[in-house]
């Protein structure tokens, strides 16, 4: 399998050199838990991705890998998790990401997205999220990214990958879908920028 070539990652990736991955799943629809955190490791070192800054930019993130996902050749969707502070407005509600220089070492979101893709093990499939914003060494099942981010009454939804932005309002799902690259662009190079200040 020609993705055993490429699992030593030793230096940063650009979009442009990615190209050599293209293709390695075609014709898959599910893959192992071994090649989604081989998937997990190649964002890692995607040099357009600003993975230092964490207080912004997931849903350019999530466009950006979503692309070199399907590119691979796998079907990929996203993943949604909003936190409770949206539904119950209790304290504290908030999805969490550990940050270096954050106060108490995370940081609070109100919600977050990453590239979501089946996994088979054990016989069965299941969704595995890669997001090294939350989960730099490995990528994880839905439901341990939730518990990751430690909000335990937060809510998950999946979307085509289409779908750049959205936002709980009164129990339903507002959805702004992006047509082209440019704003997941322009967003990636303004938080590159504010990621050397961090």
């Amino acid at each position: 399998m020609r993705i055993l070539r490429y699992f030593s990652i030793k230096k940063s990736l650009s979009s442009q050199n990615y190209e050599k991955y293209k293709g390695i799943f075609d014709g898959r629809t599910s893959i192992s838990r071994w090649e989604v955190n081989f998937i997990n490791e190649c964002m890692k070192k995607i040099r357009e991705i600003p993975w230092s800054y964490k207080e912004d930019c997931c849903h350019a993130r999530a466009h950006m890998m979503c692309g070199l996902v399907a590119s691979m050749g796998l079907p990929v969707q996203k993943g949604w998790a909003f936190s409770s502070v949206h539904f119950d407005g209790q304290e504290g509600g908030f999805l969490r990401a550990p940050m270096k220089n954050a106060l108490g070492g995370f940081f609070n979101w109100s919600y977050h997205v990453a590239p979501v893709i089946s996994v088979t093990s054990g016989g069965s499939a299941n969704w595995w999220v890669i997001d090294p914003s939350v989960s730099p060494d490995r990528a994880l099942g839905l439901s341990d990214w939730v518990a990751a981010m430690g909000d335990p009454r937060a809510r998950t939804l999946l979307t085509p990958p289409e779908v750049f932005a959205m936002h709980p309002t009164m129990g339903t799902w507002d959805e702004e879908a992006l047509t082209e690259q440019t704003e997941t662009q322009r967003s990636l190079e303004m938080h590159r920028q504010r990621a050397y200040f961090v």
